[in-house]
Order: structure tokens, then C-alpha cells, then sequence
């Protein structure tokens, strides 16, 4: 091995022990009955809820990387969602939430009036009458809590 070749896979080796995921699948059923999953990595959780209802049960998968920062995905991950979502909300616990996308069965950003996202509550969710039952994807990001200072 050359020193290039050794610098390298140092670099490579050092990246990706920088960079901690865990993926957890999960089965939606339209039911309507209120569910939730949830996932950890360390002290940090990731929460999602839902009620659906038509269609058959679907494989949903969410996922938590951290990385600079926390980033949750919950999404169907092969091929659009066919079910009717009657509510939906996520929260990150443990991190500091900073933002959330939302995006319908057709990979289209949803109109923001559609979810509420709640920066101290750590969460996003739903608007009763607004949101138009079709979900695909969520991403929430947030970053470690900051250490106060003591005086």
C-alpha cells in the first residue's frame, strides 16, 4: 500500500465513523386506528404517528443519521403510498428540532398551511381540514443540544 492509498482510506475510515444510522422498517395499515413507530440512536429518538385508512398494508421505513446534525426520514421507500392518511405527526426527541419537509405520494413538497411544524415542540403534523391525505415522505432535521453554560 502506498502513502497516497493509506491517506485515503484513512480519510474514508474516519468519515464513516463519523456518520451513525439506524433504519428500522415498519408496516402501516389502514385500519384507521391511531399507530406510531419509533426509532433511537443514542439519546435521540425519532417518533412518527399516523391513522390511514383504504388500500392494503404498506412497508414504510424510517430512518435516523447522525451527521452534523440529526436527520430523520420516514418514508415508503419503493414506490408511492396508495393509502389515505387521516393524520400524521413526527417529532425528533433529544436533538433540537430545526425543520421539517413533508411530501405527498408523488414525491411533491405539500403546501405548508397542509402540516404545522413546531420548533419547541420538537415536532410536525397535520392540519385538520387543510392537509389533503396523501403522504410519502417526511424529513425532519435537527442538531444536538447545546450545552449551557453555568455561571
Amino acid at each position: 500500500m502506498n502513502a497516497s492509498t493509506f491517506v485515503i482510506l484513512v480519510v474514508f475510515v474516519s468519515h464513516a465513523m463519523c456518520v451513525k444510522e439506524e433504519t428500522s422498517v415498519f408496516n402501516v395499515q389502514p385500519n384507521s386506528r391511531q399507530s406510531h413507530h419509533e426509532i433511537s440512536l443514542g439519546k435521540v429518538k425519532c417518533v412518527f404517528s399516523w391513522a390511514a385508512v383504504g388500500g392494503t398494508n404498506e412497508d414504510w421505513q424510517i430512518t435516523l443519521t447522525k451527521q452534523d446534525g440529526y436527520v430523520c426520514v420516514i418514508e415508503r421507500p419503493d414506490k408511492a403510498s396508495y393509502l389515505f392518511f387521516k393524520n400524521f405527526a413526527a417529532s425528533v426527541i433529544g436533538a433540537d428540532f430545526n425543520s421539517a419537509e413533508v411530501f405527498d405520494s408523488m414525491g411533491h413538497l405539500i403546501n405548508e398551511e397542509d402540516f404545522t411544524a413546531n420548533t419547541g415542540q420538537g415536532s410536525v403534523q397535520s392540519v385538520e381540514g387543510k392537509f389533503k391525505n396523501s403522504l410519502g415522505r417526511l424529513i425532519l432535521r435537527a442538531t444536538k443540544h447545546k450545552r449551557k453554560k453555568e455561571l
